[in-house]
Order: structure tokens, then sequence, then C-alpha cells
């Protein structure tokens, strides 16, 4: 599906995550994410780098504050997916991880959840070797202690292509 602008949504996605400047408002990249296809858990076998959308602060402001930059450095927040559904942590220490597919926004995609924390990385299909991830964290008091606000999104890439 093209849009006005003769682009995919796909291609928006990749667009705003190219240039070291750029920067999406929260709606922005809520609309792109809804336009996205699933993917299925399957899909994710093997191993993911990637990056995130800098998180804004939470204050009593955050409604305002619907601007969000690229992480321009691109840090490694990698996770090797096993074909069984469990899923490794490259960098952070988040075993009792796995890979499920659970409905967000009507579609029914691969989702990452936690045994411990209530957080979900919903995913969406960008190209082959790209997925978009939106982040929830379940408890609004964790994420109020954690300074991040309780959604906020990421791309992972497959580790043998460039970030």
């Amino acid at each position: 599906m093209n849009t006005p602008a003769g682009r995919t949504p796909e291609q928006k996605y990749l667009a705003l995550t190219a240039a070291k400047s750029a920067s999406a408002s929260t709606d922005t990249l809520n609309t792109l994410f809804a336009q996205l296809k699933p993917v299925a858990p399957a899909f994710l076998v093997g191993e993911w780098v990637g990056g995130h959308f800098a998180l804004p602060a939470v204050a009593p402001d955050v409604a305002k504050r619907a601007t969000v930059d690229w992480v321009s450095r691109k840090v490694a927040w990698g996770k090797v997916f096993c074909a069984d559904g469990s899923v490794e942590p490259l960098v952070l220490l988040d075993h009792g991880v796995k890979v499920v597919e659970a409905e967000f926004g009507g579609v029914v995609s691969a989702a990452i959840v936690s045994d411990k924390l209530p957080f979900i990385d919903y995913l969406r299909y960008v190209d082959d070797d790209t997925v978009a991830g939106q982040f929830c964290v379940g408890n609004a008091m964790l994420a109020k202690f954690l300074g991040i606000p309780p959604l906020h999104f990421f791309i992972k890439r497959r580790r043998a292509a460039k970030l």
C-alpha cells in the first residue's frame, strides 16, 4: 500500500531511523507502527541488534512532550531468538524472556514477553532484515520509577545486516 507521498509505511519508518538528527512525534510513530505488517515468531529466529528512539523523561508535562529523537549511536540492544521461542540476551540481563504471538492494536504479531518484568515488546515487519518494535511497560508506577514513558519505539535488524 503506497501512501499519498508515494512511500510505504515501511519506507517512512526506515527514513526516520536513517538520519542521525531525525525525529518523529509519538503520534507519527504510532500511526506508522499501526500500518506495518505482522511478523511470526519463526521469522525472528537468529541474532538481532538495534537501537531505540530516545526516551523522553516522564514529567508532569509528558503529554506535551510528544517528540522523540532517534539514538544516533544505535546501541547493540541485541537478542538471539531461538526456534523454541526462547530469547537470549546479548546485552541486557533479561533471561526468562520468550517470543509469542500477541494482539496489539487489532493485529496479531510476534511479541517479546518477560516472565519477571511487566513489559511487552510488540514487533512489526519493516523488511526481511528489519523489525519495528513498540515497548510497553505494563505498570505505570514502574515506568515512572524508571523515568521512562509507558510506550516507546525501537528497531531491530538481523546481526548480519548493517545498522
